[in-house]
């Protein structure tokens, strides 16, 4: 594993987060390292075999007001869309509760070397990958 400049705390806190991917219907709770077979049905209808959650909100983890969050937020969907990929909106919440609730983006097919590059543009710490084994993966940026 390479070196990372990420606090051990910090990588445990960003590893216990669920990672609520909002649906009209069916609710699908992501844990880092845990399979979610959910995610199949999302997989198959979008014809990928692999996403990733990214957030614009709080970059190196470190809190910012509302409005730098609503911006950089709105700037990583405008990426997106750019881009192409398909996504939901999703948002990370701490079980512990000692971390306010981030909205993110669960995007589709989007390959892993501009997953890390978008991640690093918005100075994020890590981001969540998952592949066609539906195990979600906490990947580090820096």
């Amino acid at each position: 594993m390479k070196p990372t400049k990420i606090a051990a705390e910090k990588i445990q806190a960003y590893a216990a987060t669920e990672y609520h991917l909002i649906q009209p219907t069916d609710s699908i709770i992501l844990h880092v390292d845990r399979p979610c077979t959910k995610l199949s049905s999302l997989f198959t209808t979008r014809s990928v075999q692999s996403a990733a959650l990214i957030t614009a909100y709080n970059p190196l983890g470190t809190q910012q007001s509302p409005p730098l969050n609503t911006l950089a937020q709105q700037t990583l969907i405008t990426q997106i869309n750019t881009l192409g990929y398909e996504y939901i909106e999703a948002v990370n919440i701490s079980p512990q509760g000692n971390w306010p609730p981030e909205p993110s983006l669960f995007i589709f097919g989007i390959p892993i070397d501009s997953a890390f590059s978008l991640g690093q543009r918005f100075n994020q710490d890590a981001l969540i990958w998952v592949a066609e084994n539906y195990i979600p993966k906490l990947l580090l940026l820096r």
